[in-house]
């Protein structure tokens, strides 16, 4: 019994290291006539807060890539920052983001690029969503 004790504390006492994490992504793409509407989102948890006078703090950037049927990436398609503010801490935050492609881009599978970014703690993560452009 006196060995399992110092273990109880130390095990206890240890704050485990959360990890930024992207999950739940979703793209899709509404036919216009002068090309396609593309949307989409990924939910995002594991970023660090801040705490300000019983406010929480968070603060997320992200840029967009797209890798098109060819297996050309365009870079930075849509590109934001998230300042958010709560009374209780954040579990996760959504992401969403919207741009057109115009009919240069061809009709097929493409692959979407959340490149995201916690500002507090200077961590990344990225995650990639397929998707189809169909006339």
């Amino acid at each position: 019994m006196i060995l399992i004790a110092p273990i109880l504390f130390t095990s206890c006492g240890k704050k485990e290291e959360v990890k930024l994490q992207a999950f739940s992504a979703e793209a899709f793409a509404y036919s216009l006539p002068e090309g396609w509407e593309v949307n989409a989102t990924v939910r995002i948890k594991g970023f660090k807060q801040d705490k300000e006078n019983e406010t929480f703090i968070a603060k997320l950037s992200y840029s967009i890539d797209l890798i098109n049927p060819k297996g050309e990436t365009i870079k930075g398609l849509a590109k934001d920052t998230l300042d958010e503010e709560n009374m209780e801490e954040f579990s996760d935050l959504p992401v969403e983001a919207q741009f057109n492609l115009d009919t240069k881009n061809e009709a097929g599978k493409y692959k979407i690029v959340f490149n995201i970014k916690d500002e507090i703690a200077n961590q990344s993560t990225q995650i990639t969503k397929e998707f189809e452009l169909t006339k």
